[in-house]
């Protein structure tokens, strides 16, 4: 996403940019990313936040699934 750095006026332009961005990933390229980021939380639940994989880092355990 190209979004970094950019500045917005008002809530809906950001969700307009955010919406545009989004757009642009193909159905199977989001859900992956989705996935990904469900399991290495996952993982992070599991773990009680504790550290793990090399330049990863979890939160503390707040909640569980």
């Amino acid at each position: 996403m190209k979004l970094k750095g950019l500045h917005f006026g008002d809530v809906a332009e950001i969700e307009k940019a955010v919406t545009d961005e989004l757009k642009k990933f193909q159905k199977e390229e989001f859900s992956a990313a989705v996935e990904k980021l469900y399991d290495h939380k996952k993982d992070c639940i599991y773990a009680n936040g504790t550290y793990f994989e090399f330049k990863k880092m979890c939160l503390p355990h707040v909640y569980s699934i």
